[in-house]
């Protein structure tokens, strides 16, 4: 397996692009139209949110049998760390999480770079 590292050329890591991942476990009987709604808010806080560069988020379609239960996921691209922290404290993102993430997931896995 090779694996490549690329560096966006920052000089320090407050001023990089930083990429939020999250990866969700649909819990069973939730409907598709459900996580599409979930999924919709999550972008919806592009316009709530300052810092955010982009939102955007689909449905596993890997061959590969390797997401372990995760079936949709979304990746949220800051302008750097400090959009990131003023993201995750936002009122705006803990409603989205716990008004629509929350109550459709049954497990959420994060991964920043």
């Amino acid at each position: 397996m090779s694996i490549a590292f690329v560096a966006n050329g920052a000089k320090n890591n407050n001023t990089k692009m930083i990429k939020h991942i999250v990866l969700l476990k649909i819990k069973p009987n939730i409907l598709e139209k459900t996580v599409i709604q979930c999924l919709e808010a999550v972008v919806g806080l592009k316009e709530k949110i300052r810092g955010i560069e982009d939102i955007d988020f689909g449905k596993n379609n890997s061959h590969e049998d390797k997401n372990q239960g995760y079936t949709h996921g979304f990746t949220v691209y800051f302008k750097d760390e400090a959009a990131r922290y003023f993201y995750l404290t936002h009122p705006a993102h803990q409603k989205v999480v716990k008004e629509h993430i929350e109550p459709i997931a049954s497990d959420v896995l994060v991964f920043d770079y």
